[in-house]
């Protein structure tokens, strides 16, 4: 119990503690709040009563589903914990006198605190908040919340898809970034922690504006306090844990992102004095560098420049070497600091505990429910789920070994990660994947082979498979090909998968069949049109520019270009 927390309970009122499942949904037309909402669903301005549950066109549900497992890294197998859960979320339902509404809950493996929900019913929250909750009060503030935005039909009122194209036509440049090349006859890893976290980033979440986040704060305290949970030790607990957390997270990324790039910037010196004994002659990279700048206009382009750029030689001094990092990890940071700030749009949550708050202390007694630790704990010590949980946290160590380039000890922790119940999840498979690549440690039949162990999860990875059909593609582009498009159908075609089908055939030179496939990609979908199209696009043209200064002029023209033409 949280006593600091308690400071601001009112005037006592019973209206909303009864037994959660017997309370029966108002049906007067006064209690639906509609505010000057939308003709599509009602909106929630108060505590303490919901309006009818509008009516509502679902979609496919089994598809919806399989969208979220073609984004990010998927979803994480974790039945127990998803029983429990679930039973939360029937809890939820019945309160709401929506028992039969579709959907379920899933984890993700963001070791963030996130969660979000979908138009199908289902909800998905991350690992990091199973490891960071205290209580079942505040695992049933984040469900009934969620719960809210599908209730009050949220996501058919607004334009949440904006926001997935954009991450997509993102992350899709930071594949371009970490010099996955079908030229390359080797994968040559990812040592770049924030660029590793963007390539798993959900681009299917909505970005809900405040307004709409306070709704659902509205209806999932209503449902939670009926269902006698904690204000206290459930929705104040979320909004301080996010506050937190955000606060932290901010200096811990700095924190790697500093420590990785001194540890990168002296590694790539020494590679270049190393090639100075033996290849003299410094390689003209200003020209190259700066013949691209002009020809950045689009997303796509970037793409190509950024691909062109980072697969240049850095050439037989250390200082021209350091620079090229340095350069590059601008270009890194644009990246995830863009993504970062797509997924950073659902309000200002100490503001939205404040107004949350005095909405609900005039319904609060002076007799406040204690916070449910036991059965949440228990949760958490069921079957597979501790074992799950560990190798997750385990994750941070793994960064913070790779950040001081201690490559050879993260490996070590990245094949715990990756073993037990966890050894076909697609999150650590990539890592032990990636950490043998660049650990040298393991021939690349074998980090394809680890890839492949998630063929076998209950819950595939898209990002994984397109990852694994590269390498394939590597040794023999035809067979390549036809793993992915297996893997394409598999996956059902879905919305998301489009853009790296698209991709495969331009970066293998069918640049034809490439835009066929984008414009039916936008044709059927289009919410992805504007990362189908990026991903169609051809090379730019390589022309003279005689008027081009030095390197360092060039590389600040490009740096530029790529921060005006990232998504803001």
């Amino acid at each position: 119990m949280h006593t600091a927390r308690r400071y601001f309970c009112g005037a006592c009122a019973s209206l909303l503690l009864g037994a959660c499942a017997d309370v029966k949904m108002p049906s007067a037309l006064s209690n639906l709040n509609l505010g000057g909402g939308s003709p599509k669903g009602p909106t929630l301005d108060t505590v303490g009563s919901i309006p009818p549950p509008p009516a509502r066109d679902w979609p496919d549900i089994k598809l919806d589903l399989m969208n979220a497992r073609a984004d990010g890294w998927g979803l994480v197998p974790m039945p127990e914990m998803e029983a429990y859960l679930n039973g939360l979320l029937a809890t939820i339902k019945k309160t709401a006198g929506t028992p039969n509404y579709p959907g379920s809950v899933h984890i993700i493996s963001e070791t963030g605190l996130n969660a979000n929900s979908s138009a199908g019913g289902n909800i998905f929250v991350s690992i990091g908040w199973l490891q960071s909750a205290e209580s079942e009060d505040e695992i049933f503030a984040i469900l009934s919340h969620e719960f809210g935005h599908i209730y009050l039909n949220h996501h058919a009122i607004f334009d949440a898809r904006t926001a997935g194209d954009t991450s997509l036509a993102i992350v899709s440049l930071a594949w371009t970034v970490t010099n996955k090349s079908p030229t390359s006859n080797t994968w040559t890893g990812v040592d770049n922690i924030a660029v590793v976290q963007t390539l798993g980033t959900r681009v299917l979440f909505p970005a809900w504006q405040r307004s709409v986040e306070e709704q659902a704060d509205r209806f999932g305290a209503t449902i939670s306090l009926r269902c006698g949970y904690s204000y206290v030790d459930g929705f104040k607990a979320f909004f301080e844990r996010v506050i937190a957390y955000e606060q932290d997270a901010k200096a811990r990324r700095q924190k790697l992102r500093e420590k990785q790039l001194q540890a990168g910037r002296e590694k790539a010196g020494q590679q270049a004095v190393a090639q100075a004994r033996t290849q003299p002659i410094a390689p003209a990279v200003g020209g190259g560098a700066a013949q691209t700048v002009n020809q950045l206009t689009s997303i796509g382009e970037l793409r190509e420049a950024v691909s062109q750029y980072t697969s240049a030689r850095a050439g037989a001094q250390a200082s021209v070497a350091e620079t090229l990092f340095d350069a590059r990890a601008v270009i890194d940071d644009q990246i995830s600091a863009q993504l970062e700030s797509l997924h950073d749009d659902h309000g200002d949550p100490a503001a939205r505990e404040d107004n949350l708050t005095a909405l609900v202390r005039p319904m609060l007694g002076d007799k406040l429910p204690d916070a449910r630790t036991e059965s949440w704990n228990a949760a958490r010590k069921r079957g597979s789920t501790p074992l799950i949980l560990a190798h997750y946290r385990s994750i941070s160590d793994m960064q913070d070994l790779q950040a001081a380039g201690n490559y050879s000890q993260a490996l070590q922790v990245a094949t715990t990660i990756a073993s037990g119940p966890t050894a076909d999840h697609a999150y650590p498979v990539f890592l032990l994947s990636n950490m043998m690549t660049l650990s040298r440690s393991a021939p690349p039949d074998t980090q394809a082979q680890v890839l492949r162990r998630n063929l076998a999860s209950r819950d595939r990875s898209w990002a994984v498979q397109t990852n694994l059909a590269n390498r394939i593609g590597q040794k023999d582009p035809k067979q390549g090909e036809a793993f992915l498009l297996q893997q394409f159908d598999y996956f059902g075609r879905t919305s998301v998968t489009w853009p790296s089908v698209v991709s495969w055939y331009r970066e293998h030179g069918d640049i034809n069949r490439a835009k066929q496939l984008a414009t039916t990609c936008w044709t059927e979908h289009p919410e992805m049109r504007a990362a189908c199209v990026a991903a169609s696009q051809a090379p730019a043209q390589k022309k003279s520019d005689d008027q081009a200064g030095g390197f360092s002029k060039a590389v600040g023209k490009m740096l530029d270009q790529a921060k005006g033409l990232l998504p803001k």
